[in-house]
Parts: structure tokens; C-alpha cells; sequence
């Protein structure tokens, strides 16, 4: 326990250690990640230092109880001090009960039985509780403004999702250029306000109810992606609200039970996969988008790009698309006209967003210049383009395709790694893909370096390799008991090791 500067508190990486006000009232819980807009909060409440608890033998109850308590010599007592804890005399009678106010007798009482000091409760004055009500306040203030998409030094960078194509107007390549020409391709991100919600109701444990009702909203989401697809697909008009509130759907589980949705997302895809993976790149997108402090229109954003990102993909011959041997050089080349055909396909949804447009003409552009449709370099690709990019990687390589099986997650991950090294994926894009996936996904099975073997039920943000994990086997035999650990807190065990263990989807939720 210590007393440290506002200078001293670490941003932009989860809290080691609880933050607290010298009255004992917790400020910032361990795990939750600081930004400037908190710390300006506490400068607007005038506080200008905190206690770290970073001693764990201490007790965050021990530890208020010495904050808000003083020793005082029995005759500087006054009628408004109250006694804090219990006085006995030295043959263990009672003098004075605790929360009794000095009076007259109680004053000579210890003062006759040679009771020097005594504990009393500091005042409301003396613990600064004024400071503690206006941080409530502010940080009140902070988070409404943030709802707005502002900051305390103003508005985030959102002006670019308010333009939506006008009614009529062609949706092509020349379209997505002008537009282009009037966006930041840099995104400023608002605050870390979504993450510490999202980690603060971080779930780790599912009920069987509750496996059952998020699976069964996985399927409705998917459902209701194959008919937004098919009215596309059918030239059928679609309302761009009506894709803004299947966004909103998802951010709001994503907030809530983010481990439960991302195995959801490592589920065998039947069917036509492309359903499932525009769900799952939207799911992991604001996944991203949320590691990397954007605002809530921006995550909303991302969502709808996720799921619009490769509707060209409708319309791509079926053989092409399901064809299990290596493409044709002419078979790819008709692969990669599906980003134009894309765009034509968003002309039927009224009042969508440019930035979407621009999107899915851009994601499948990498930074090194590789990409396509047009070879842009890192610096031309805007933001958002660049976050469902990694995101549709991912998602393509932890599942299977007619010409390929699924890889593990941990092999998704080193792939994009390695792509990354080559300049292809924005390295802070990438950074904030492990923090919200971990470098052993959520879902991935791993070997202990104890020869346990566990699944990853949950990522921990900056230590990426070290995930909560489920133990469910030790050696040879299953446990009756699956045990749950915390690598951060666990010593001497570490993962050796990811691997393939061939699950059916049902097995799996039961495992989860």
C-alpha cells in the first residue's frame, strides 16, 4: 500500500493493483485500463493523489479500516469523536463499546484506567468526501458525454459514420474514391470507457441456461444475416436501420459475454459459410474495435462493416465458391471482382453508410501493397478497413473451406504474426487482436507445462500468453471437477503448448 501521484498511475494497460481515494472508497478496480479522460477526472475533483494496494497480503477491508480511523490521546477527546473500535481496561472489562461518542463519564472512564490513546473515525472533512462525490460526478459526466462520442477535450472522430449515400446515387469505385478523399483514413479512438465496462462484466463461468440462450441468439443472428443476404442478393430493398439494430444486437452481447460469443464464433459452419463468417467478423471486429478505445457509434460502425464486408461473395459463381481444389488464375481473378460486385449489392440497402462502402471496397487491401483491388499502400486504408481485414482473416483461418480444413486459433494467430512482420496488417490492429483474443484464442485447447490439458476460456488483455484457462484433464485422467486458473496469478505453470483436440460443437459448449 502506497501513496502515489496522479503521474504515476499507468495508462493504456490493465491496473496491476486496486486504485483507491484516501477515504478507502475504491476509485479504479484492478484490470481496468486508464486513459486520460479518467485522469482529468480525478484533476476536476481535486484529488491529487490515490493509494495503490499493491501489497495482495492486504485486505481491502483492513485497508479502509486504517484509512478512515485515527489514534487520539484520550484528553484531546471531544463530544465529536466517535470511538471506532471497542476499549477494554487491562483486565478485559469493557470501558467503552465501539460507535459510542465521548462523553463527560467515558472521558474519565479512561482516563482513570490509564487508557493513553484510543481509535476514532475520522470526519467527513478530514476524509475528503467531497472529493469522492464530485469524481462520482464527473466520472457521471465523462461517461454520458462519451455516449455522445465526445471526450473532455471534445468530440471523437465520428463525423465520417453520420454520411450515408443518398437516395439514388450509383455506389461504384469512383463513389468510394470521392468519398475517400473527404474521410481521415486515421481514426481517433475515443476512450478505454467500453473496455473497463466490457471487463467489468467479463463472464467465466456460463449456466447451462445461459450457453443455451447465447447459442440460440448466435443462430438468430445468423438467421437474420441469411435474409438480409438473400434480399440483397434478390435486389430486394433493405433498410440500413434494420442493419444498424442487427449491430447494435450484437455490441450488446459482445459487452456482456464476450468469452461465450468468440467460441460461439469457432463453431463447425454448415451450410453456406458465408453467413456464419460475416457474423463472426463482425462479432471479432468490434472485439478489436473495442481493445482499441473507440467510441460506441464506432464499434456499431464496425459491426455493420463486418457484416456487409463480403456480401460480393453472393454472387460469385457457386462452383468457384465451392470448389475444393487449388483456383485457376482465372477462377481467383473472378474471386476478386467480388469487392466491386459488393458495392453494387449495397445499392439496394437505403441509407447505407459511406463508410461501409469504403470498407468493403478496402479490406481486402493490405499494407505492403499486395492486396486488391487496387494495391494500396498501409497509409491510404482507412482505419476501420483495416480492423475487419485482420478480422476476416482470422475468422477465414480458425475455419474450414471446401479447399482447406480449419487451423487451430493459435496457427491463425502466428499467420497473421508473420504477416504482419511483412507489413501486410497495422501492427496496432494486431496488438489489439491479442488483447481481446489472446495469443492462445479463446476456445483453443493447450498443453500445460504440468502435462495438464485445458481450454482457453478467456484472454488477459496485455499478457497475452497468459490466459484463464479450464483444466479438464491431468495426465490421462478427465476431472471430475474442471479447475479454472488464472495464468497471471498462477506461478510455475505456464501453456507449453497449443493443440488440436477434435471436439464435436456439442462437446464443446458442454466443455466451455
Amino acid at each position: 500500500m502506497r501513496l502515489i501521484k496522479l503521474s504515476d498511475i499507468p495508462r493504456g494497460e490493465p491496473l496491476r493493483w486496486p486504485i483507491y481515494h484516501e477515504s478507502g472508497h475504491l476509485l479504479f478496480a484492478r484490470g481496468e485500463i486508464i486513459d486520460e479522460d479518467l485522469i482529468q477526472v480525478l484533476r476536476e475533483s481535486s484529488i491529487r493523489q490515490v493509494f495503490a494496494l499493491d501489497n495482495y497480503k492486504i485486505k481491502p477491508e483492513r485497508f479502509r479500516e486504517q484509512v478512515r480511523h485515527k489514534q487520539v490521546s484520550v484528553i484531546g477527546l471531544s463530544a465529536r469523536d466517535m470511538l471506532s473500535q471497542p476499549v477494554f481496561s487491562n483486565s478485559g472489562q469493557l470501558l467503552v463499546p465501539s460507535g459510542q461518542y465521548i462523553n463527560d463519564d467515558y472521558k474519565t472512564t479512561l482516563i482513570r484506567n490509564n487508557i493513553q490513546n484510543v481509535a476514532v473515525k475520522k470526519n467527513s472533512r478530514e476524509l475528503k468526501l467531497k472529493q469522492v462525490s464530485a469524481f462520482n460526478r464527473n466520472l457521471r459526466l465523462l461517461q454520458k458525454k462519451q455516449a455522445n462520442g465526445e471526450t473532455f477535450e471534445g468530440k471523437a472522430d465520428e463525423s465520417d459514420i453520420a454520411k450515408t449515400v443518398k437516395p439514388g446515387e450509383p455506389i461504384s469505385d469512383s463513389f468510394v474514391e470521392k468519398a475517400e478523399k473527404s474521410m481521415q483514413a486515421h481514426v481517433r479512438p475515443s476512450s478505454m470507457t467500453l473496455v473497463n465496462l466490457m471487463r467489468k462484466q467479463m463472464k467465466v463461468v456460463f449456466s447451462e441456461s445461459e450457453k443455451q440462450r447465447l447459442s440460440k441468439f448466435y443462430q438468430t443472428l445468423t438467421n437474420e444475416t441469411e435474409v438480409l443476404f438473400s434480399h440483397l442478393r434478390n435486389n430486394q430493398g433493405v433498410q440500413g436501420a434494420k442493419v444498424g439494430e442487427l449491430s447494435q444486437k450484437i455490441m450488446k452481447e459482445v459487452l456482456t459475454n464476450q468469452n461465450f460469443l468468440l467460441s460461439l464464433t469457432r463453431m463447425k459452419q454448415r451450410g453456406d459459410f458465408l453467413f456464419n463468417h460475416s457474423l463472426n467478423v463482425s462479432i471479432v471486429g468490434m472485439n478489436i474495435a473495442i481493445a482499441l478505445g473507440y467510441s460506441e457509434k464506432q464499434v456499431r460502425e464496425i459491426g455493420v462493416c463486418g457484416l456487409l464486408h463480403d456480401v460480393g461473395m453472393l454472387l460469385v459463381k457457386p462452383e468457384i465458391v465451392g470448389k475444393k481444389g487449388k483456383l485457376t488464375s482465372q477462377e481467383m481473378a473472378g474471386v476478386k471482382k467480388h469487392p466491386a460486385i459488393g458495392l453494387k449489392l449495397l445499392q439496394n440497402i437505403e441509407g447505407v453508410d459511406q463508410l461501409a462502402c469504403v470498407v468493403l471496397f478496402q479490406e481486402h487491401e493490405r499494407g505492403d501493397g499486395s492486396g486488391y483491388p487496387r494495391g494500396l499502400k498501409m497509409a491510404d486504408i482507412h482505419d476501420f478497413a483495416k480492423v475487419i481485414s485482420v478480422a476476416d482473416v482470422f475468422d477465414a483461418l480458425c475455419n474450414s473451406r471446401p479447399h482447406r480444413g480449419a487451423q487451430i486459433p493459435y496457427k491463425a494467430v502466428e499467420t497473421i504474426l508473420r504477416a504482419t512482420k511483412l507489413g501486410q496488417f497495422d501492427k496496432k490492429i494486431v496488438t489489439a487482436l491479442l488483447k481481446c483474443v489472446g495469443l492462445f484464442p479463446i476456445g483453443s485447447w493447450v498443453q500445460m507445462t504440468d502435462a495438464s490439458i485445458a481450454r482457453v476460456i478467456q484472454s488477459n488483455f496485455d499478457n497475452f500468453d497468459k490466459p484463464v484457462v479450464k483444466i479438464f484433464f491431468r495426465g490421462e485422467k478427465r476431472l471430475d471437477e474442471p479447475e479454472i486458473i488464472d495464468l497471471c496469478d498462477k506461478s510455475g505453470v505456464t501453456i507449453e503448448k497449443a493443440i488440436d483436440f477434435n471436439q464435436s460443437d456439442e462437446e464443446l459448449l458442454k466443455l466451455f
